[in-house]
């Protein structure tokens, strides 16, 4: 049954979405950036005045794609990453426990660099009595589902005040170039 759905996420993401001609590059929803800032966030690199959020689920196969490909592609990448829980049972437990680690960006690396594909899990242990969901967790879900309903999802503040974002991993070749061009166009 797992695997069903595995395939069925691939399937939405591959196919579903292109065919549907969502872009990957898009115009954000008035409010996405002040909504997704006020959250509680993990800073991975550097730049304390990043411009860029990246929503996620830490365990979701494609959050894990896109965060191990950042790395790679653009070793000094500075994000906020903002967590979304809603791809299984223990996400939000997930979440918590990496928020509350000693060193969040190292237990998010950890996550994700170690990142169980077979079983579709985040690797940084939980705590399944860390499952709190605040008021404020479910109304920012509520509103992400509005904006996109999957992870991950990468967002741009320009130096005029828009948000640009781009939709999914960069898991292939083809996306990997879409969103260089999508950072290069945006964070000038």
């Amino acid at each position: 049954m797992r695997q069903g759905y595995g395939w069925l996420t691939v399937w939405i993401f591959i196919v579903a979405i292109p065919a549907a001609g969502m872009a990957s590059d898009m115009a954000a929803p008035a409010g996405i950036w002040s909504e997704a800032a006020q959250q509680e966030n993990i800073l991975v690199g550097n730049d304390n005045n990043t411009q860029v959020l990246i929503i996620y689920d830490p365990n979701c196969p494609y959050s894990a794609i896109h965060y191990t490909r950042l790395k790679k592609i653009i070793p000094e990448f500075s994000a906020r990453w903002v967590a979304v829980s809603y791809y299984k049972n223990n996400s939000n437990a997930r979440t918590r426990a990496i928020i509350e680690a000693d060193d969040p960006a190292k237990a998010l690396d950890e996550n994700f660099s170690s990142y169980d594909y077979e079983h579709q899990q985040g690797a940084w242990p939980i705590d399944d009595q860390n499952d709190v969901v605040t008021v404020n967790d479910k109304e920012f879900k509520d509103r992400w589902q509005s904006w996109a309903g999957a992870t991950p999802l990468t967002l741009v503040r320009r130096q005029d005040g828009t948000t640009r974002m781009f939709f999914g991993a960069i898991h292939n070749q083809e996306k990997q170039e879409a969103f260089l061009e999508f950072m290069d166009n945006y964070l000038k």
